[in-house]
This record gives C-alpha cells, structure tokens and sequence, in this order.
C-alpha cells in the first residue's frame, strides 16, 4: 500500500469492508432521512443537472461516521501517510443508473489550497 501511495499517488484496498459493513452504509445512505440533505450538481459543461451530491464536514455518530473514524480506515491512512489524519469533509455523489453520459470529477483542493499548508495528500475513497 505505502509503495503504491508513494509510486502511483494512490492505494486500493479490496475487501477492507467486509458486505455486512457495506450493506450497513448503503442502508444510511439511501434512506430519504439521509438523501433530503443531497443537492444536484450542475455540470459545468452542459448545464444540467446529472448528480445528486451530499457533503459534511464532522463525521456523526451515525454509520458513516464510525467508517470514517475506524480502525480500518483512519487507521490504515495513518499507515500509508505515516501520521495522524484529519476528516476534513465527507462527499458523496450518486448518479442515476443507465443514464449515459460521463461524469465531472475534480477531486483535488483546488480553492482550498490556502486553507491547508501541505494539501498533497488526499485520500479519496470510492466502492
């Protein structure tokens, strides 16, 4: 994983979660108590709307919260980084099924940089 992050700017860990933890999360995240917080995202291209995003900066006392302050996974950045990690905030998409089309994605800090003195490493996370 070290030599991974180090080499490719990234790391994949397949299996960290085992599909009862996963159930679990994809339980939280499609109840309408959870989706009335998502807002859809314009595509700046086109001008649609094609994603619906949800964002938050604390992690809750919920089951994406417990995710992001576990062992498995802050845990294991701590690993790959080598110190301490911070939650800086928490960004789900979701696009409809068998829409076509591509996605925008831009991943970075980018208007962000002048809030964090070392911003080269992110750890983005994705099924």
């Amino acid at each position: 994983m070290i030599r991974d992050f180090n080499d490719l700017g990234y790391f994949l860990v397949r299996g960290i979660l085992s599909p009862e933890e996963l159930s679990k999360i994809k339980q939280t995240v499609e109840t309408e108590s959870f989706l009335r917080h998502a807002f859809w995202a314009l595509n700046p291209h086109t001008g649609t709307t094609e994603c619906r995003k949800v964002m938050w900066r604390h992690p809750g006392n919920d089951v994406t919260g417990m995710l992001a302050r576990s062992e498995k996974i802050a845990g294991t950045c701590e690993k790959v980084l080598g110190g301490e990690v911070y939650h800086y905030h928490t960004k789900l998409m979701t696009k409809a099924a068998r829409t076509g089309g591509k996605h925008v994605w831009h991943q970075d800090y980018g208007g962000l940089k002048w809030l964090i003195s070392d911003y080269t490493d992110s750890i983005v996370t994705g099924p």
